[in-house]
């Protein structure tokens, strides 16, 4: 969670081209708030630390951190992201898909997250429709240019070997996974679906017969989908899984 803000502070303030605006929320915004979170952006963004003293302030790079006041709040679960949600009310899941798709997956996964406040999303190369294996058609709702991973909570790729055939061959969905992974957000995949995350290169823990949960990434080879999609609401939940290996 600490690295989460760190990165996060460090890409924003490496968009700044006046470095004199870098040095100022560094040092003025990021050194009084703590000096763990300032020294660590100091050296993604290579503006130092200042250090204060009677003669003014003075760069210096790699101050020890201070020592906690006795007492002080050292971690709040109000202001925490890295705690279980009551439920998904709200959460936005992209569907990763193309033609011939196991239709009957996507109907049965949006069914189920939708009735619980969720929003799903069916990405796709282009806009339009697709045609899935089984079933009716399924409207597309962003074309994966126009659909930039960082809007969505979670990541669900669909079986369907014609489908995951075309996403295997796309740019946009690998970079997609690639970046949801990256974020520690919640990746589910089922049936050809695994084969996605092996092209991304995630790594993955197969279950023959059953469900794989694994750092907030769940995968199902076969299998009875209900439970499939409970393990996935249940990480979803959780929100995000800063224990995973990082890319």
């Amino acid at each position: 969670e600490k690295r989460h803000i760190v990165d996060a502070f460090s890409f924003e303030l490496n968009m700044v081209q006046e470095a004199a605006i870098r040095e100022k929320i560094l040092n003025e915004l990021l050194a009084n708030t703590a000096d763990e979170l300032a020294q660590r952006v100091s050296a993604n963004i290579a503006i130092p630390v200042a250090r204060r003293n009677p003669q003014g302030i003075t760069p210096e790079a790699n101050i020890p951190a201070s020592k906690p006041k006795k007492g002080a709040l050292q971690s709040s679960a109000a202001l925490s992201m890295d705690k279980p949600s009551p439920g998904i009310k709200g959460r936005k899941i992209a569907i990763l898909a193309a033609d011939g798709v196991d239709g009957k997956q996507i109907v049965d996964f949006k069914n189920t997250v939708v009735a619980q406040g969720a929003l799903c999303e069916v990405i796709a190369a282009h806009a339009g429709i697709i045609r899935p294996q089984n079933g009716k058609d399924i409207p597309i709702d962003k074309p994966a240019p126009n659909a930039p991973s960082v809007v969505y909570d979670a990541v669900f790729i669909p079986g369907g070997h014609e489908s995951v055939a075309a996403l295997k061959e796309s740019a946009l969905a690998i970079t997609f996974l690639r970046e949801a992974y990256m974020h520690a957000k919640p990746i589910a995949a089922f049936g050809e679906g695994l084969q996605l995350l092996d092209v991304a290169e995630l790594g993955r823990d197969d279950e023959p017969d059953g469900i794989s949960i694994e750092e907030g990434v769940i995968t199902a080879l076969n299998g009875n989908f209900a439970p499939f999609v409970q393990a996935f609401i249940e990480a979803l939940m959780q929100h995000r899984f800063y224990e995973r290996q990082m890319l």
